[in-house]
């Protein structure tokens, strides 16, 4: 697998180094961190408007 990145790095003119992979880790675990916190806020506002809708309903009999 590792061989088909340097393969692929060559013909597109890109090196493959590990100066960067702290860096690269530290966005991703942000970005990841941002998107659970996003979900949450969804998930919790839409719970709350299920839970504030639910009252009951008046019968026009």
């Amino acid at each position: 697998m590792f061989n088909f990145f340097l393969l692929a790095s060559a013909f597109s003119g890109i090196q493959f180094t590990t100066e960067n992979i702290k860096e690269a880790l530290l966005c991703s675990v942000a970005g990841m961190v941002g998107i659970f916190i996003v979900v949450g806020i969804i998930i919790l506002s839409v719970s709350i408007l299920n839970k504030a809708g639910t009252g009951k309903k008046k019968d026009d009999k």
